[in-house]
């Protein structure tokens, strides 16, 4: 029994173990979130591009359309899908008051560890 006490890590590792992967957590959500992933429609005549976030990036379309056509389409899909992103944003930020509220763990609240 004693063996496993002394295998076990310490509160102190254990803190900073934890600090080291939210960090690393961190930069990974910044790296995704400044990254484009793009998709494309299954016939290949679609592209969108959107931020790791979530928030849209681009949009293109690979077929003959009049260029100035194209151009108010592709804006009507990006303006749609910012919209879009928007209300998600505000869904999630909505729902973390809420569970702030109710633990009361609102911004600034510190771990007492």
């Amino acid at each position: 029994m004693d063996d496993e006490k002394s295998n076990m890590p310490s509160p102190e590792e254990l803190y900073a173990k934890a600090q080291v992967v939210h960090a690393r957590m961190t930069e990974l959500r910044e790296r995704i979130d400044k990254t484009v992933f793009v998709g494309s429609s299954e016939d290949g005549l679609l592209k969108i591009g959107m931020f790791g976030d979530g928030s849209p990036a681009s949009v293109e379309f690979l077929f003959d359309v009049p260029e100035d056509a194209k151009r108010a389409f592709e804006n009507e899909i990006l303006e749609a899908l910012i919209d879009a992103h928007n209300a998600r944003v505000e869904e999630l930020d909505n729902g973390l008051k809420a569970i702030q509220n109710e633990t009361g763990t609102g911004p600034g609240f510190q771990m007492p560890f």
